[in-house]
């Protein structure tokens, strides 16, 4: 069975309007590195966190 790699979830945040169904996360922001123009990442235990800021934040 494949299971997406961190760099999976990364490539759909970049793409984000249309991965997500919820329209708060479609139309948010997300937060990126300053360098490279990739997610941010946060990452421990076996997760990976993506900041997406809503549009009424």
């Amino acid at each position: 069975m494949y299971w997406p790699s961190p760099n999976d979830y990364a490539s759909a945040l970049v793409r984000h309007g249309s991965c997500f169904a919820d329209p708060d996360l479609a139309n948010g922001i997300v937060d990126y590195h300053k360098a490279g123009g990739v997610p941010q990442t946060i990452t421990g235990n076996f997760a990976c966190i993506y900041r997406v800021k809503g549009t009424d934040d």
